[in-house]
């Protein structure tokens, strides 16, 4: 199986670091790491790019024996951090946990923790890190020094503060000076996230800047940290959509907000300096987090009109700023439309939509030429929010309404139906001939056998450049069980047959039954489609128009390889050497013969590992390459589009090109 891979025993240096680079999860750059000592010192980097902080004690020890004074570049790995509610210990776990250091690593010898905020010698030590890329705050409390802090990285692109609460402004004394505004416009961040942040348990906070009595003296701090978005570089802006956020951005769409430089006490003049913070003018994406449909009717009727008339005039100020930018434009909850004419915006850049069907009538309209469309109705569950069904007549209704907009652009579609409806497929295969993907979940009901058996010469053969399909059940059908009739015919699964007996999914019977179909299927697909799925839990690929379809089972939990999350606080060793004395006995015959070759094995054979039990290792079997044509032009595949970014790094790689050409 792996006899052709012995052309990449002369891969340089260079190129397999790149490869390492493209492993996304730490679990299998770790698997990397362990296969040899060449790997160790050419992944080791790779490992380390991702730091993940869930325990302080682990940071404490870490920071002293792996961090401190080392003699290498190390510190210049790490790429991206994410910071966990459970680093900071609860205040009663806390109150004797001191961080006992030496003076040369902190500010203080000694400082006790006495609440869930982060220390701010903690984020001034992560100021070691000088190309950091990523920050992730994960329900954390952030510290007043939080705005200083992030312009400590030149390097970042990407933040995310997820159910924080947000930093105290504390008023400044009559000592300091007066210049203390935050020039946000020069952030370098192009991503940003600001979900369910709730406010600081003080209300001595002052403002950034004010729009009148646009916010009460609760919202505050939430209020600042909005002002993150004025970043001059910002391409993409996810945001949770309320009154806060909307009379934010609605002045900042207008030019609305003034900033304060917070003038000393003794300081009588009121001509002080103001700036006006001005929109982002490179808006690429936005998305909108807000409740559910369903929880506006838990407001009184007063209170649910007022929120509508407000929230929706200051979308729309926000929309027409970004009209000429936006690209993509996603909604999670429920937003009212723009029943008015006058608020309609035309953007006449926007390709993609995803959210509730009733908005898209908003930002569909003439001169908007849509490409990819996933129609997403929240409703409530014992998780949280899931996505709900529609009846295929309502999707219908609003597709095919014409008012000037065009269908002949739409590459992608992706909606969930409550019951599956005959005309279903045939009303998609008209209206959008040109589509790329399309997805259908189905709540209830399936197609039959003569439905199933016709339905790639009578509908997916006008589809001449589908590359993905799917349709599957998803309804009350347990996910691990497919119903099967004890005959041969072959059925899939529906919400009148979950009482049924039947076979695994994964079982042989259910496999030859789905190839059968595929089989039958195939002399009137187009050779572009190279994947169908028609359960919840697996997909059907190929390589190409002639080759056979093969099962891929879908990792649905977003568990890593063992189940856990890679915790890598916990997994830096106190020295280099203990983790590398123990890949040095990786293999029996010692370091010294852990060819390339050798370790390109041990990576197929461990990236992507689940567990030790035989269902994982057969799973493994199927993640990996069935056959060993797929496998090399899959790997000649990647190997060219490295070797194109090697290049374009200005690597020597000559050698490596004539062997794979």
């Amino acid at each position: 199986m792996y006899q052709n891979l012995s052309r990449f025993q002369e891969l340089p240096d260079v190129l397999w670091i790149l490869i390492f680079e493209q492993l996304t999860r730490p679990q299998d750059r770790y698997h990397v790491v362990q296969t040899c000592r060449k790997f160790y010192f050419l992944a080791l980097r790779a490992l380390y790019g991702e730091l993940t902080y869930r325990h302080i004690s682990h940071f404490l020890d870490n920071y002293s024996s792996f961090w401190a004074n080392r003699g290498d570049d190390m510190t210049t790995a790490p790429r991206s951090v994410h910071i966990y509610k459970s680093f900071m210990p609860s205040v009663e776990y806390s109150s004797g946990l001191s961080w006992d250091l030496p003076a040369s690593h902190w500010p203080d010898e000694s400082t006790v923790l006495k609440s869930r905020e982060l220390p701010s010698m903690f984020m001034q030590s992560l100021a070691m890190f000088p190309n950091i890329r990523t920050l992730i705050f994960d329900n954390v409390t952030l510290p007043s020094e939080f705005y200083p802090f992030l312009f400590l990285f030149p390097q970042l692109r990407e933040l995310t503060l997820l159910d924080c609460t947000a930093p105290c402004l504390y008023p400044l004394s009559s000592g300091e000076s007066k210049e203390k505004t935050f020039s946000f416009e020069d952030l370098p961040i192009t991503t940003l996230r600001l979900t369910g942040i709730r406010r600081s348990h003080t209300n001595v906070s002052t403002m950034f800047s004010a729009v009148g009595s646009m916010v009460a003296s609760e919202d505050v701090d939430h209020y600042n940290l909005l002002h993150l978005a004025a970043a001059k570089n910002l391409h993409h802006l996810h945001i949770t959509w309320n009154i806060v956020s909307a009379k934010f951005f609605g002045a900042l769409a207008q030019g609305r907000v003034v900033g304060l430089d917070f003038p000393d006490d003794n300081d009588n003049s009121s001509g002080h300096e103001r700036r006006t913070w001005t929109f982002p003018p490179q808006l690429e994406s936005l998305r909108l987090s807000t409740r559910m449909k369903p929880d506006w009717f838990h407001l009184s009727q007063t209170s649910r009109q007022s929120e509508r008339r407000n929230l929706t005039k200051h979308l729309s100020f926000l929309l027409k700023e970004c009209r000429g930018t936006l690209r993509k434009l996603e909604i999670e909850g429920y937003v009212h439309p723009f029943w008015d004419p006058r608020k309609r915006v035309t953007m006449s850049r926007l390709e993609v939509y995803e959210g509730p069907l009733e908005f898209l009538k908003s930002v569909w309209t003439p001169k908007v030429d849509l490409k990819h469309i996933r129609i997403v109705e929240m409703c409530h569950s014992e998780l949280g929010g899931r996505r709900d069904g529609l009846s295929w007549t309502m999707l219908r209704r609003a597709f095919s309404e014409k008012r000037g907009k065009s269908r002949d652009f739409v590459r992608s579609l992706d909606v969930k139906i409550l019951v599956w409806e005959d005309r279903t497929l045939k009303d998609i295969a008209s209206m959008f001939e040109k589509l790329d993907e399309l997805k259908i979940e189905i709540v209830e009901g399936f197609p039959d056998q003569a439905e199933l058996s016709s339905m790639a010469h009578r509908y997916l053969t006008r589809l001449k450049s589908l590359s993905t399909f799917e349709l599957f059940n998803s309804g009350p059908v347990p996910l691990q069980t497919i119903p099967m009739p004890p005959s041969s015919l072959f059925s899939f699964p529906s919400s009148s047959s979950s009482s049924q007996g039947g076979m695994v999914e994964d079982s042989d019977c259910f496999d030859r039954a789905v190839s059968q179909l595929l089989s039958a299927w195939d002399r009137h697909l187009s050779h572009s489609l190279s994947e169908i799925r028609l359960t919840p839990t697996c997909v059907w690929r190929r390589a190409n128009g002639d080759d056979q379809w093969c099962k891929r089972m879908l990792d649905l939990t977003g568990a890593t390889s063992d189940k856990k999350p890679i915790e890598l606080d916990a997994l830096i060793p106190r020295n280099d050497l203990l983790l590398s004395h123990t890949i040095d006995h990786t293999h029996d015959h010692g370091p010294d013969h852990a060819t390339p070759f050798a370790g390109m094995i041990m990576i197929l054979e461990t990236i992507g590992s689940y567990s030790d039990d035989r269902q994982s290792r057969a799973n493994l079997r199927r993640e990996l390459f069935e056959s060993e044509q797929w496998v090399s032009a899959r790997l000649m595949r990647d190997a060219h589009a490295l070797l194109a970014r090697a290049r374009r790094l200005g690597a020597d790689v000559g050698v490596f090109v004539e062997d794979v050409d």
